[in-house]
């Protein structure tokens, strides 16, 4: 059961929109909206946004359509597994250090007869350092860490979660990022990305091994686990694209919008 319960709420724990891919779990944008598709016949998003020191995120994920057997292999009917995470958000600053924390109330529906609810605890901070030559900041996540009000399983236990740390460099057009995290399903992994950034247009590529480790395999699975990504600036809006190979899970298309007034 606990193998069943970490890998429900391990969907949370994946990148929903471009910018998250890129380590920023919870963006200062005034509304931010983004799409995916994971393997044939499913996909996810997340609708989020801020006010003044609030915000609020909303993840999906859906299955789409599966046929349920019997122990015989016999179609007794069709179902969907749903899964579905509201966060609260309070934006305050520590020093020079600005966080965003909140509780989180994550939904997980495997089949008609297996349902479960988690109470989790939401947390991204960080840095900005600006220099004559650019700009570095460094960052800190902890996404899902919680317990089960209503159990997947026989009994209630934790949720499955993601930590992470980071740090992103510029130095004109230049940008790199290299970030090290902990998946409670997966274990320890490294992401990073370089690519150029311009007031219009920017553009990366990266790698996260989280993805590798969970999808990597022979032939086409090697290249599991990097992303590319483009993005459009236009004056408030925001427009990402992101492709994300996952070898035999198929090829995940990101589409990402935000508005900043």
């Amino acid at each position: 059961m606990l193998l069943i319960l970490g890998y429900a709420y391990d969907i949370f724990n994946m990148g929903y929109s471009p910018w998250e891919m890129e380590g920023i779990a919870q963006p200062d944008y005034t509304f931010y909206s983004s799409v995916f598709n994971y393997a044939a016949g499913t996909y996810g998003g997340v609708l989020g946004g801020n006010y003044r020191e609030y915000g609020a995120r909303l993840k999906f994920f859906t299955s789409g359509s599966m046929t349920m057997t019997d122990e015989n292999g016999d179609s007794i009917g069709v179902f969907s597994s749903n899964f579905v995470a509201l966060d609260g958000l309070y934006a305050f600053s520590f020093r020079d250090v600005k966080v965003k924390a909140g509780p989180s109330l994550r939904y997980a529906s495997l089949s008609p007869k297996i349902r479960g609810i988690a109470v989790a605890v939401v947390l991204y901070a960080y840095r900005d350092f600006t220099k004559d030559w650019g700009y570095f900041n460094v960052y800190a996540s902890v996404d899902g860490v919680g317990y089960e009000a209503l159990p997947v399983g026989l009994k209630r236990t934790p949720t499955s979660f993601r930590a992470y740390a980071g740090g992103k460099v510029r130095y004109s057009h230049l940008v790199g990022r290299i970030q090290g995290g902990y998946y409670s399903v997966g274990g320890p992994a490294i992401s990073g990305s370089v690519g150029l950034e311009y007031d219009l247009l920017q553009f990366r590529v990266g790698y996260d091994s989280h993805y590798a480790s969970l999808y990597g395999g022979y032939g086409r699975d090697r290249i599991a686990g990097s992303y590319f990504l483009i993005g459009l600036n236009y004056r408030n809006f925001t427009f990402s694209y992101a492709y994300n190979p996952l070898g035999l899970f198929g090829d995940r298309h990101v589409v990402g919008i935000a508005y900043n007034r």
